[in-house]
């Protein structure tokens, strides 16, 4: 099955922010809860101790709770309490503020619009990505890798969003169920939220549908493989792809990881 390349709801620019958070809150809230991420992190914990490296940057930071609670684990996985995190977004979210509140002086965020590239000039540490490698396509993700080229910076990608269709029909129509589950129990708590979810439902609709685009918009491996040969950059960087197991083998997260040589 062939790859889509467009756009998903929450991504255009006309898009009510209301909306875009309350799906951007949500997908936090299911990291959070799934533990999706969990395979990820000795890699990432790698990549920070070959580069002798405490910083990191959510490029695509979406509702920023998952970021927070990422940076704890790592904190407490690699006894490293000097860890810290930097929120940006395309789209920076409004509850930013309260999720830093809670984090303290270890979370930083980007109140102004940042584009993925251009994050590798603005902050120095190693760049994240999650569930957005699906997001651009080849051409951006070449020009992500050139930019941390460019820039002499680490980048790590994952994403657990797959082409498998026997699957993936049954996840598009329980995300919306799960959202109408919990919508009230994410924080932060937000009335719009709730009015969107249960009075005027465009947010289970929203997340439908952009679940199934992200579903025909996912890479697989070989396709990760062809992108990464098309870009000159893999002369000064280390630049690798593959896939690790959740869920007991149930699920894979794909991965881009560029490092310096």
């Amino acid at each position: 099955m062939k790859r889509w390349n467009c756009k998903e709801l929450h991504e255009l620019s006309w898009c009510p922010g209301v909306l875009r958070d309350g799906m951007t809150d949500f997908l936090s809230f299911f990291a959070i809860h799934s533990k999706i991420y969990k395979a990820a992190y000795p890699k990432i914990m790698a990549m920070l101790d070959e580069r002798k490296e405490s910083r990191m940057i959510d490029i695509c930071a979406g509702g920023g709770l998952y970021s927070w609670r990422m940076l704890q684990q790592l904190q407490s996985f690699s006894g490293r309490p000097e860890l810290c995190l930097t929120l940006s977004d395309l789209y920076p979210n409004k509850n930013w503020l309260k999720i830093r509140e809670l984090a303290g002086s270890s979370l930083k965020f980007a109140e102004a619009p940042v584009d993925a590239r251009d994050a590798f000039a603005r902050f120095k540490g190693l760049h994240l990505m999650f569930a957005a490698l699906h997001h651009f396509s080849p051409q951006e993700i070449v020009a992500l890798i050139d930019a941390a080229a460019e820039h002499n910076q680490a980048l790590a990608c994952f994403d657990y969003f797959q082409r498998d269709m026997k699957m993936e029909f049954l996840l598009v129509f329980c995300a919306p169920i799960l959202l109408l589950c919990t919508s009230f129990l994410i924080y932060p708590f937000s009335w719009k939220r709730l009015f969107f979810t249960y009075i005027v439902p465009l947010l289970p609709l929203m997340l439908m549908v952009d679940t199934f685009i992200s579903r025909n918009r996912s890479y697989i491996v070989s396709e990760l493989e062809d992108i990464i040969r098309n870009t000159d950059s893999v002369r000064k960087m280390r630049v690798e792809s593959g896939t690790l197991g959740f869920w007991n083998g149930l699920g894979k997260l794909h991965y881009i990881t560029v490092m310096p040589k």
